[in-house]
């Protein structure tokens, strides 16, 4: 299951904002709904894949090449 406290590992659950936006027109306190698709936790879970693939993108544009420039900087 997504957890909200870990950024980047859900996301809201499009069923469920679905239901609740003739829920937030109509200014209703109480916007808990049913739903199958995540349980009724409002967060979807990522796949694993997707996440590692992410984080190898931003490591290859952000990460590897200042770490690349710094080590030719040490060794000449």
């Amino acid at each position: 299951m997504a957890d909200a406290s870990l950024h980047g590992n859900g996301e809201k659950c499009p069923a469920c904002e679905l239901r609740r936006d003739p829920l937030r027109e109509a200014a209703e306190l109480d916007q808990a709904v049913e739903c199958n698709f995540c349980g009724g936790t409002g967060r979807v879970g990522r796949a694993v894949a997707e996440i590692i693939r992410e984080a190898v993108q931003w490591a290859a544009a952000n990460y590897w090449p200042e770490r690349e420039a710094r080590w030719r900087e040490d060794n000449g």
